[in-house]
Formats: structure tokens, sequence, C-alpha cells
């Protein structure tokens, strides 16, 4: 009887961490598009993360999470965003018009933004929250 119990709070555990792991998740939507089909806002927003992620980041490292007063938190956010605007000022654009992108969206199948196809081939292909669930033998 033990060993039943035990194996059941094995398997409870074990479902626990796929259902976080596919709450958490990103799925690929859609499947890849030209980048010249996004509207002007989407377009730039993407290439804007893409040029922090290409450029700003291996230069000074990803934006300082709070660890100290809410002023000290906001001095240092300051002079990290002042610093990345320096950087991104002569950045060149990463995304172009004839580069592949992909929706994203989480498990429900909800709106998650865009990213480079190349950046998340990998990533798995929505249908439903049904075959979400399946992926992640929940």
């Amino acid at each position: 009887m033990l060993k039943t119990l035990a194996a059941m709070s094995v398997m409870d555990s074990e479902i626990m961490d796929n259902a976080d792991k596919m709450y958490s998740a990103q799925f690929r939507c859609s499947e890849p598009f030209l980048a010249s089909a996004l509207d002007s806002e989407d377009f730039n927003a993407l290439n804007y993360d893409l040029k922090v992620k290409t450029y700003v980041i291996p230069e000074i490292g990803p934006q300082p999470e709070s660890m100290w007063s809410d002023d000290d938190a906001e001095y240092i956010s300051d002079l990290w965003n002042a610093r990345a605007e320096d950087i991104l000022e002569n950045a060149p654009a990463v995304l172009l018009a004839s580069s592949l992108v992909v929706e994203l969206c989480n498990y429900k199948g909800e709106g998650e933004g865009f990213a480079l196809f190349e950046d998340v081939k990998a990533f798995p292909v929505f249908y439903s929250k049904t075959a979400s669930a399946e992926f992640f033998n929940c």
C-alpha cells in the first residue's frame, strides 16, 4: 500500500510538473510568413526586441531586476535604459521585410506576440488546448 501511495505521489508530481511546463510554454500558432505582412507597430516592436537581444544584452546585460528600494531600482533602470538607447541609436535593423516570422501564443491559443521563425522553429505548434495538454502529458 505504501508503494502504491508513493507511486501515486510521484505520478501527481510528474503531472503537476508537466502542467507547469504547459502553462508557461509558448507555441507557434501560425505558419511562417514574411515580416513585411506585419503592421508597422508589430514590425517595429519585434525589430526593437531583436535589436535589444542582438546588440544591447551582449554589451550591457539584461535589464536589472529590482533588488533594492524603489528609488534605487528606478535609478538603475534609468541608467540601463539610457545606455541601451545609446547602443540602439546606431544599431542596424535586425528584422528585414524578407525575414520569416511566426505568431506566438500560449497554451490556450491567446496571442503572445511575434518572433523570428528561426528562433522558435523548435516550439510546438498550437492546434488546440486539448492537443497542448496531450503534448505535455497533462
